[in-house]
């Protein structure tokens, strides 16, 4: 038994991530297929700092992946639904989340979970 099998209620959400794998002609970023997996998204505000005493609010998220994954920066990261923004007809789409920070998470032997901070 894995470590996601004894946990599993704990990952209500799902994330795709797409990895990055390199630049159009244009510079534009271009990504692989997205992978979904099965996390628990935290949600929250930072205190950012823009100038000297000057302070604004900027989203984020805890993103927790209940596995193994090794995840790069510049990989695009796809939020559930249930974070995201009402579109013209009403419906629910899946915001795109910009990766801060990965770590890993370790028991005794191995990886068993990566968590991703998003700004």
């Amino acid at each position: 038994m894995g470590f996601l099998d004894g946990v599993r209620d704990l990952f209500p959400h799902e994330v795709q991530l797409a990895p990055w794998t390199g630049q159009n002609a244009y510079g534009e970023a271009t990504f692989g297929d997205a992978l979904t997996y099965r996390a628990k998204i935290e949600q929250g505000v930072d205190l950012a700092r823009a100038g000297l005493g000057d302070r604004s609010i900027v989203p984020r998220y805890k993103v927790f992946i209940g596995e193994a994954v090794q995840v790069d920066p510049r990989d695009q990261l796809t939020l559930d639904t249930a974070f995201g923004e009402r579109d013209d007809s009403g419906t629910f789409t899946a915001p795109l989340a910009t990766i801060k920070m990965v770590t890993p998470v370790y028991d005794e032997r191995e990886q068993v979970c990566t968590i991703i901070y998003c700004g």
